[in-house]
C-alpha cells in the first residue's frame, strides 16, 4: 500500500511542476480524489474523461461507490453512472 500512496504523490508533484500526469484504471480514482481535496480542478477534469471514456459494466460500481463517498460526483460522471447502472438493470430484467 505504502508504495502506491508514493507513486499517487509523485504523480500529483509531477502535475504541480510539469502539467502533466500519467492517469491509468489503477490510479485514477485515487488522483480523482486527492485532485478534489486539494482543489486542483483541471487534474479532476483530466481524471474525469478518463473515468467516462473507460467507464464498463465491470467497474462502474466501484466508480460510482468511490465518487459517492468522495463527494464530488459530476454531471458528467453522474449521466455516464446512470447509463452504466441503467444497462445493469436492463439485464437484470431480461431473467
Amino acid at each position: 500500500m505504502g508504495c502506491f500512496v508514493e507513486e499517487i504523490g509523485i504523480g500529483l508533484l509531477e502535475y504541480v511542476y510539469c502539467g502533466e500526469v500519467e492517469v491509468d484504471e489503477e490510479s485514477v480514482l485515487e488522483l480523482y480524489e486527492m485532485s478534489d481535496k486539494w482543489c486542483m480542478k483541471d487534474l479532476q477534469e483530466e481524471c474525469e474523461r478518463f473515468l467516462v471514456k473507460n467507464m464498463k459494466v465491470e467497474n462502474w460500481e466501484k466508480i460510482a461507490e468511490k465518487i459517492e463517498k468522495i463527494g464530488g460526483i459530476t454531471r458528467r460522471l453522474e449521466n455516464a453512472v446512470m447509463r452504466f447502472k441503467g444497462k445493469k438493470l436492463d439485464v437484470g430484467k431480461e431473467k
